[in-house]
């Protein structure tokens, strides 16, 4: 999530006791006391004091060597976090997503990306529709589904190769990517175009369309796709991906998640 512009008055020790927890990355996971002294160009008494009540929260913790490391109060506060931020998605893009199906006469599917799966989060059904398709987005596997392509295409490689290795590419119809060599051309042409499409791969004359949402961080948070009946979407694929990527950068910028 990117970090919101600061308003009114700053408050300096909480603001100090931040600052000490952003030294912390993926490449500097601990820091000694003498490193964020450093880093925040203060002296050592201040930067001990805030540390020792960070410690007593369990937000810092310290190794063998007396490193600091980031500690576990954290974690919890984090799994609230991205609860909150998908609640803020779901608020932004249901209204849209409606107008976009009663529309298209498609149905739409959000979804959040949680430990490499897709854990529903939103679904839009058209009104007054001659017939209701349910979204595939959590109805098949990964390989077959353009919301699972998606989260496949923007994996790491271990995952994907893991994935492929464990996984029977079973042909659901005729145009299922069934073979580890086209579903990883797949995967490359949905990083290059930015939206994953499915067309008939789950089921015959049913196609889908998904777009990726980003955090500040450029990993995949969550998906949002539309299905719908194949001829359809043949007609008005330019239109639909038009509509889908306008949803996505709308509802990305409203919610901040990158």
């Amino acid at each position: 999530m990117q970090t919101p512009p600061r308003t009114g008055k700053t408050i300096q020790s909480v603001q100090r006791a931040i600052d000490i927890l952003n030294c912390f990355d993926a490449q500097t996971p601990a820091l000694s006391l003498g490193e964020i002294s450093a880093r925040l160009q203060l002296n050592k008494a201040t930067v001990h004091g805030l540390l020792n009540t960070l410690h007593n929260n369990g937000y810092v913790c310290q190794n063998s060597r007396g490193e600091y490391l980031l500690g576990s109060a954290l974690f919890s506060k984090a799994a609230l976090a991205g609860s909150t931020a998908g609640s803020k998605l779901r608020d932004a893009i249901a209204q849209p997503l409606q107008a976009l199906c009663d529309r298209f006469q498609t149905s739409g599917v959000v979804c959040l990306v949680q430990s490499a799966r897709l854990e529903h989060l939103y679904t839009a059904m058209p009104h007054r529709s001659a017939f209701i398709l349910q979204p595939s987005a959590q109805s098949g596997p990964l390989y077959a589904m353009a919301s699972g392509k998606l989260l496949l295409a923007h994996a790491d490689a271990g995952f994907v190769r893991a994935y492929l290795a464990r996984t029977p590419l079973a042909a659901l119809t005729p145009k299922t990517l069934s073979t580890p060599e086209r579903l990883r051309e797949e995967l490359e042409r949905i990083r290059r175009r930015g939206v994953s499409l499915e067309q008939d791969e789950l089921a015959m004359g049913v196609s889908s369309i998904a777009a990726p949402f980003f955090d500040a961080a450029h990993r995949l948070y969550a998906t949002v796709s539309m299905t719908g009946i194949s001829a359809a979407f043949s007609q008005e694929r330019g239109q639909l991906l038009d509509a889908i990527l306008e949803l996505r950068d709308t509802a990305q910028a409203q919610c901040q998640l990158g």
